[in-house]
């Protein structure tokens, strides 16, 4: 463990929990995808998938997405941010049940179905302090590595003769500079 690791202590994690309280679970959705090139594909799969085609057939018939399509269009417990923003949008404001889309991204044009929704709900005491350790942790040790390269910057701008041409840069606030620019050359013209 690091020293900055062991600065956190255990009643700082229990200060931010009691603060913040336990960390959530987000809210997850288990759904059915079709991807398609164009958006008539879709719209065809769409059409094929209201009148009761199986979401086997269809996603072996029109997905391009390797990645489903093995598994008949079933993306399992989706948390929000993890797909393109439009599509996340659209499968976190769509009911359970009902076939959505197409749905135009990058990647080309989506038609899926909300199978199940899992509501946000607390961590456990033990997780969420391991979590809220690793974050203060974190944010610790980022802070270290700040003051240092500060620190750094601030000793080695002190000791930088800066050529009259760099005198404007921020970089060169607090050095001296030189009115001529020597190569191979040191401060004391050697």
């Amino acid at each position: 463990m690091s020293g900055v690791a062991v600065s956190v202590t255990d009643a700082m994690v229990e200060d931010h929990i009691a603060e913040h309280g336990l960390e959530q679970v987000p809210e997850r959705r288990d759904v059915r995808l079709v991807l398609t090139e164009r958006k008539a594909a879709a719209l065809t799969a769409k059409r094929e998938l209201l009148r009761g085609a199986s979401w086997e057939s269809v996603v072996a018939r029109y997905s391009i997405d390797e990645g489903t399509r093995c598994r008949a269009g079933e993306r399992p417990r989706v948390a929000p941010g993890k797909l393109e923003p439009r599509l996340d949008r659209a499968i976190f404001r769509a009911p359970c049940g009902e076939i959505k889309g197409p749905v135009r991204t990058r990647s080309g044009f989506w038609v899926f179905s909300v199978e199940r929704i899992e509501s946000a709900h607390p961590r456990s005491q033990a997780a969420s302090r391991r979590i809220v350790r690793r974050r203060l942790v974190k944010r610790a040790e980022q802070a270290a590595l700040d003051r240092f390269v500060a620190a750094y910057s601030e000793k080695w701008r002190r000791r930088t003769t800066c050529a009259a041409e760099y005198r404007a840069s921020p970089l060169c606030e607090g050095g001296t500079t030189s009115s001529t620019r020597r190569r191979g050359t040191g401060d004391d013209g050697r």
